[in-house]
Formats: structure tokens, sequence, C-alpha cells
């Protein structure tokens, strides 16, 4: 089937010959009021029943796509979540609709901002790890197991539990003089997972564009301080992938159905009617009165419905909240989304 890609959404403010120079890149744009989709026309496919090499060709191409956009002068970009599709353009419109006031709110935020990543490593990491192993602490616990008349690998594994503890604490440490060098020069941060014990550190920095050279400049003196004992890989000016993206879902009948269940609802809706079933059930599950896991869920459940029914009835634009919509198959509109964006 085929439809559309969505990449990212960009204000309307820049000139056609920019819009014209995109379709090098095989998208095109969809207008909705100040804001744009770009979009690229392509089969309908679940990125969740992709593996992972596939997945990540897709992922690279995603990210490949929206960097090229900005660097043709789009600096004003908010990237849309990997495998989002739309079926025609009156979707696209809708969730450019739906979503209107967050995106332009977003917009400002992040007007004239980059995100800058920030990849720290051990330049030797065996050499490290022998420091530490010559460590007099690891010494002494390998002293006092090798005096033992049989030494079992829960010998041998409290030693490395011991190393990785000393080496999870300098990079701790590091991570920590690292953040503080650079953090002066961004407006938000976000820490990435550590992929493997080799990696001190791995952050997002969102930085105003003109202090870029800032950070730069920060980053190349913590080169030098640190002496070679660390690999510093900076990767930018990219979009603010890591504060900024915004998620679409389309909301299905069994959603909703599923929504008013969990508020003992059916049949008929209005806003008054959602909301009262919402207060009645958020007294029972309240965790001031049930501190128990299991009600802590359900008061979250109970917020989510609540918040999802509230959204399509008023999508749906009621002339006053007694107003009522059917709940039923076929009378539920198949072009509700759910806007979020992730910060």
């Amino acid at each position: 089937m085929k439809g559309f890609y969505i990449y990212g959404l960009i204000p309307n403010y820049y000139s056609s010959d920019q819009f014209r120079e995109m379709e090098k890149l095989n998208v095109m744009s969809i207008p909705y009021g100040k804001i744009s989709a770009i979009v690229a026309e392509t089969d309908i496919i679940d990125y969740s029943e992709l593996g992972a090499e596939p997945l990540a060709r897709h992922l690279l191409n995603h990210q490949q796509t929206i960097e090229a956009i900005m660097k043709m002068g789009f600096n004003t970009i908010i990237p849309v979540q990997l495998g989002t599709f739309a079926e025609n353009t009156k979707q696209v419109k809708k969730i450019i609709e739906t979503g209107y006031d967050l995106i332009l709110q977003t917009f400002e935020k992040i007007s004239g901002f980059i995100e800058i990543d920030i990849v720290t490593t051990w330049a030797d990491f065996p050499a490290t790890l022998g420091e530490i192993a010559n460590d007099p602490q690891v010494m002494v616990l390998k002293s006092e197991i090798q005096q033992k008349e049989t030494i079992t690998p829960d010998d041998q594994m409290q030693i490395g539990l011991m190393v990785k503890k000393m080496l999870d604490q300098k990079n701790s440490e590091l991570s920590n003089t690292i953040f503080n060098s650079l953090e002066p020069f961004s407006q938000k941060t976000k820490q990435h997972e550590l992929l493997n014990d080799q990696m001190v550190s791995n952050t997002a920095f969102m930085v105003n564009q003109q202090q870029q050279l800032l950070i730069e400049k920060a980053l190349d003196e913590l080169d030098v301080e640190m002496n070679g004992r660390l690999n510093f890989k900076m990767v930018g000016p990219l979009p603010c992938y890591s504060f900024f993206t915004l998620e679409a879902k389309l909301m299905q009948y069994y959603d909703l159905l599923d929504a008013a269940n969990g508020l003992d609802l059916n049949g008929e809706l209005s806003e008054k009617i959602i909301r009262q079933a919402y207060l009645s059930k958020v007294k029972l599950y309240h965790p001031d009165q049930n501190p128990d896991d299991e009600a802590r869920n359900r008061f979250t459940k109970v917020q989510q419905d609540y918040q999802l029914l509230l959204n399509y009835f008023r999508a749906q634009k009621p002339e006053s909240e007694n107003e009522t919509i059917e709940l039923a198959p076929g009378k539920v509109s198949n072009d509700f989304y759910i806007i979020k964006i992730k910060d």
C-alpha cells in the first residue's frame, strides 16, 4: 500500500526556492497553515516487524534525510518518530492540525538551537583496566584469594566485580568533569546509555548555534587536560533529536473502546459524562488511598483513558460539553491522532 513517510516538520517561512531544492532528496512538503510536513511517497511498512539490520538501514536513511534538509538551510525542524506513515495528504494534514499549537510552541523553543552529541571513550582501555588491576585494594583482595586452598569461580567473580566497580567510579568522575566543562554552553542536556565499559560518557547538548564554537573550544581544552587518556567524538550540528521528537499515533475504535471500558462507560459520550466517570474512578485508585503498585498502575491507566477520551471528544468540535457523540463501530472518526512531542 502506498502512502507518505513523514520525516519531520518545519515552519512555512522559508523561501519557495529552498522548498524546490528539497526535491533533490526525493522528498516533498505538504503544508497546513504555518507548518509543512516533509514527506516521501513510498510503500507503507510496519517497522515493528523489521529485523535489526533493515531497521538500522531505515534509521540511517531517516537521520541522513533530516540532516540533509537541515544543511539546506531549514534550521528549525522537528524530527518525527521513526516509522511514521500517513495513507494520504489528508492524514498528514490531520496530524499537523491535531498538534498545531504544540508544534508552533516547539518551533519557538528550538529556533536558533542545534544538538551536539559528545561521545567519550578510553583511548587505551586495556591499559586502564591494567591500572585498576594493580590498585592496592584489588591487590589485597587477590592476595587473600590466592592464599586459599581452593579458588572458586565466586572468588574470581569477586575480583571482577571490584574491578568493574572501580572502573564505573572512574567513568562517573570523568563523566562529571566533562559534563561540568560543557554544560554551561548548553540550554539542555540529555545523558544517553553507555553502550560498553570502554565508553565514559555519551551526552547530547542543546546548544545555541552562536555558541557552537565555544563548546568546541571547551572540548579542545578538555582534550589537552586529559593528556590523551580519552578519545572525544563530537557529532553535529544535528536537529534536536534527543530533546524534541514528534510522535503521532493513529487511534482506532478499539483504543477508544478500551479507554471507555476503563471508565465503565459505553454508548454515548459527552465531556461532562467523561469527567464524572473519571472523578469517580480516580477516587478509587488514588495513591494516597491505595499505596500498592496495582492501584498506582490502575490510577495511571484511568488518567490515560480520561485524557484519550477527552481529546477525542474535543477533536470532534462539539458545541458544548453536554453534546453527546456515539462510541460505536462506524461512528468513530478514522483520522483521530494523539500527538506528543517527546522531550
